[in-house]
């Protein structure tokens, strides 16, 4: 196997897991089920990763790398409040971020996620810094805790049950918040 065949091997195992982690849950991602949604044997997933906590990080990793470029892309938009209204009823989205918070959760992942969370901070607080600027509103406020909150919004919103109209509530909501920290 080449080293390009590995890595797209590889990266077809993150998206098999990732698909299989939003659509059953955290509980569903045991190296068989994960080699299962892959089309692959199990003997191959472990080829890859040295057993399940290595593609469990693997698999967090990838998520928070889709969230940030979702993230980063919306506050690059020319509407950056469009692009925030459109990322948080983007249904995949939003079940990229659940599996976000509930591998974040795994005792075993902890450590990783603090370290990933970084990241997702930072694309949280670029895209409501564009929210703010475009609004013509300067915060009162470090710009980074604007991203956190953004950050804690969007994963409540992620595990909520909450019906689509109800999401969108809580956006409006939490954006006037926002404009109301500014001058």
């Amino acid at each position: 196997m080449s080293r390009a065949d590995g890595g797209e091997t590889r990266q077809r195992l993150l998206v098999a897991a990732m698909s299989l982690g939003m659509r059953d849950g955290v509980g569903a991602l045991s190296i068989q089920a994960m080699a299962d949604a892959a089309g692959v044997s199990k003997a191959l997933v472990l080829y890859h990763f040295e057993d399940k906590q290595a593609l469990l990080v693997a698999l967090l990793e990838h998520a928070v790398g889709r969230d940030v470029a979702a993230l980063e892309s919306a506050a690059r938009a020319d509407e950056p409040m469009g692009a925030l209204h459109t990322l948080v009823a983007d249904a995949e989205g939003v079940a990229v971020r659940g599996l976000i918070v509930a591998l974040s959760r795994e005792a075993s992942l902890r450590a990783d996620a603090a370290r990933l969370r970084a990241a997702r901070e930072g694309g949280a607080t670029a895209l409501a810094t564009a929210v703010l600027r475009s609004a013509g509103v300067r915060p009162h406020v470090a710009r980074t805790l604007l991203g956190q909150v953004l950050l804690q919004q969007l994963d409540g919103q992620a595990t909520a049950d909450a019906p689509h109209g109800a999401r969108e509530a809580t956006l409006d909501a939490f954006t006037l918040a926002l404009l109301s920290l500014g001058e």
